[in-house]
């Protein structure tokens, strides 16, 4: 009689204490988010602590079971580079106009608006090297190493990649705190996630999400300094906006389908 030497297979539901984790990652996320804001005496203190109060926790959970498979982090082929800038171009292609017709049919408080639009403008070189730094790099990667990283990879495995995807996004949404903004930031999240899946590693996400806070910073700047762009206001009429909107939406479409040929490719 030959016994069976091959050791059973791993669960790949989420441990309890995985569960747990998600559960205080999730609640630190958004006290920090709900209740920081209006009582920080400095700016820069949110700004740099809110995605280290992400990451941490996110560490911690991850470290018992080994740091990069837990954080789907893989090297990420130098091939994929130019596709995942693409996305996140047509992702600000698509956002920037799309914010904006938002504001024409939704009662955004002026004073919210204004305080994101000056929250990104810089007027010398150390600003801009600090606010990319604070608002482009930090987020982009403690957000991604979290998210599509920890949190996605824990619920696809346990419900599927469609909805370990949506669910991530829906979470990524919901932890910026801004209702008014909830349908854009859960698409970032899905373009996100999908950045993350179709390259293999976390780090395609991260470069998305990066390339993608510096572009809109970036023109955000070049509106203000230009006088394009007043703030509190909306940036384009609607026909523009819309128009943009539009042409962002496929361009998005063009590169998210040529970053899943090229997963396909590098299989």
């Amino acid at each position: 009689m030959q016994m069976n030497l091959v050791p059973p297979q791993a669960n790949d539901a989420p441990r309890p204490s995985h569960a747990f984790g998600l559960f205080i990652l999730i609640a630190l996320a958004l006290v920090i988010s709900a209740f920081a804001l209006p009582v920080a005496p400095e700016k820069w203190t949110l700004l740099l602590l809110s995605p280290l109060t992400i990451l941490l926790p996110t560490f911690a959970l991850a470290w018992p079971h080994g740091l990069r498979g837990s954080l789907g982090w893989k090297p990420l082929p130098l091939s994929l580079l130019p596709t995942l800038t693409a996305v996140a171009a047509s992702a600000a292609l698509l956002m920037i106009p799309a914010t904006d017709v938002a504001s024409m049919f939704i009662d955004i408080p002026e004073e919210t608006l204004k305080a994101l639009q000056e929250m990104t403008v810089f007027s010398d070189w150390p600003g801009a090297v600090l606010i990319l730094a604070a608002l482009a790099l930090l987020p982009g990667v403690c957000e991604e190493l979290a998210f599509r990283g920890f949190i996605q990879g824990i619920l696809v495995r346990h419900s599927g990649i469609s909805g370990g995807i949506l669910v991530t996004s829906v979470l990524f949404a919901l932890v910026h705190f801004m209702p008014w903004f909830l349908p854009f930031y859960a698409l970032l999240g899905i373009v996100f996630g999908l950045a993350a899946r179709w390259s293999g590693s976390v780090a395609g996400s991260i470069v998305v999400h990066v390339i993608y806070n510096a572009l809109v910073i970036g023109c955000n700047n070049i509106g203000v300094h230009s006088g394009w762009i007043v703030t509190g206001e909306p940036v384009l009429s609607l026909p523009a906006a819309a128009a943009g909107t539009a042409g962002g939406t496929v361009l998005l479409a063009w590169s998210l389908a040529r970053l899943r040929a090229q997963s396909v490719d590098n299989r």
